[in-house]
């Protein structure tokens, strides 16, 4: 699978029941345009700081999204989270190389 560097897309903020855990919604079109199924994780760098995520075998089937700690923490201390119901932010992530993204914020009057 060839992608190129420095190229972007679109993620949406992704949420579990009651909001604790907090992810990245890649939604199945990027996850198989910008994910190789053959990665077991995937790097993403929020604010300079690289964080590891799995690849569950859900990510390819019905749930296609990266969820932990670190995107929790990102989203709320940039004050994206909580959002309103059914309106989660968009993000871009930039791809790095191999298995790598950095996560970058919306810019301003253009989320939706």
């Amino acid at each position: 699978m060839s992608f190129t560097v420095g190229r972007t897309f679109e993620v949406t903020g992704w949420q579990g029941t009651g909001g604790i855990t907090l992810g990245l919604r890649f939604g199945s079109e990027n996850a198989g345009a910008w994910v190789d199924r053959s990665w077991n994780e995937i790097q993403v760098e929020f604010d300079g700081v690289s964080h590891g995520f799995a690849i569950r075998p859900s990510f390819w089937r019905k749930c296609p999204e990266i969820r932990g700690a670190a995107i929790t923490t990102w989203m709320r201390r940039h004050g994206l989270a909580p959002w309103p119901k059914n309106q989660p932010p968009h993000l871009k992530l930039v791809y790095l190389g191999q298995n790598r993204y950095r996560a970058e914020l919306p810019t301003p009057g253009l989320e939706r």
